[in-house]
């Protein structure tokens, strides 16, 4: 998530708090196979009982709406134009490393695709 908001931060006036709030769900949603132990553990805290990673994005989700935070990152104005060129940033940030696997340049550009346009939390 900070890969990406850092780079995004770069290229973009936008706010880093609000780069990540807008990431967050595309970023627990890619990870899903990789975190399913901790979402089960975080649905069991936040009393979601066993229900895991759906439950806490749904969760996320919520807050995001409640706090009228935007869905997308296309909602603030960014386009599809430099996804080449913010993947290869992500994936040479210093966060990248806190992900939970290893991502591609690719793949982050597919992250950002995916928050850019909504797509990836089914």
């Amino acid at each position: 998530m900070h890969a990406l908001a850092h780079s995004l931060g770069a290229l973009y006036d936008k706010h880093h708090g609000l780069l990540n709030a807008i990431l967050m769900p595309y970023v627990v949603a890619s990870n899903r196979e990789h975190i399913e132990d901790k979402m089960l553990r975080l649905s069991r805290y936040l009393g979601f009982g066993e229900s895991g990673t759906d439950a806490v994005l749904t969760w996320i989700l919520d807050i995001r709406n409640e706090l009228n935070i935007p869905h997308t990152l296309g909602d603030i104005g960014l386009s599809d134009q430099d996804a080449v060129k913010i993947g290869q940033m992500a994936v040479l940030d210093p966060s990248a490393g806190g992900n939970p696997v290893q991502l591609s340049a690719a793949q982050y550009q597919q992250l950002y695709l995916n928050a850019l346009h909504g797509n990836g939390l089914n």
